[in-house]
């Protein structure tokens, strides 16, 4: 039901969400957890360089790199062609 029948009212205007849930709902946190879970999980394991350190919570996430900043680019660009909808941005 969460996922199907999300409707949501934003400036006087209601919407169906049709991808994912909207945020605010009770179920968001654990739906994210359990979605990134299994992302980062598959991500990590075939990446082509491993992070020192990753850390998430919800979908913020610190990492130490210690590899070059090219290899840091090319990781980051990596996560981001794994799934259409999920973009990694940095700050470093």
């Amino acid at each position: 039901m969460i996922f199907t029948m999300n409707i949501f009212e934003f400036n006087n205007n209601y919407y169906i969400r049709k991808h994912g849930t909207a945020m605010g709902t009770r179920m968001a946190p654990s739906y994210v957890n359990l979605f990134l879970a299994k992302f980062e999980t598959d991500a990590l394991t075939h990446a082509p360089h491993q992070p020192h350190t990753w850390w998430r919570f919800i979908d913020d996430i610190f990492m130490i790199w210690t590899r070059t900043e090219n290899d840091l680019l090319n990781f980051i660009s990596y996560l981001n062609n794994l799934h259409p909808t999920i973009k990694f941005t940095s700050s470093h």
